[in-house]
């Protein structure tokens, strides 16, 4: 995911947050998170320009209680600035083995 950085928003701690929730509205999880975005280097970044910023949130340590469609939102400073839509699937059965077994 991405988030934009307007030009005077280098240098600065941002909130961030990422909710996720089944589609129904259930909530998984939510956890908040703190970023600091230095400025770029002269050579990538000239003054007065805004920055699209690549975000990687790891998602492994939550625990989907059941397959289903599921919603990642992400917010920074309390603005949305992206969503992500998956689905959980059910786990599929090893080839040799019968359900029951």
């Amino acid at each position: 995911m991405q988030f934009y950085i307007p030009p005077d928003g280098f240098n600065t701690l941002h909130n961030g947050a990422m909710t996720v929730k089944y589609v129904n509205g259930e909530p998984i999880g939510r956890a908040e998170f703190l970023i600091h975005m230095a400025e770029p280097e002269a050579e990538t970044f000239h003054p007065g320009e805004a920055m699209y910023f690549p975000l990687v949130i790891p998602i492994q340590p939550l625990a989907f209680p059941r397959p289903g469609q599921v919603d990642v939102n992400i917010s920074i400073n309390g603005s949305h600035c992206g969503s992500l839509t998956f689905w959980i699937l059910e786990p599929a059965t090893p080839p040799g083995q019968i359900d029951g077994d």
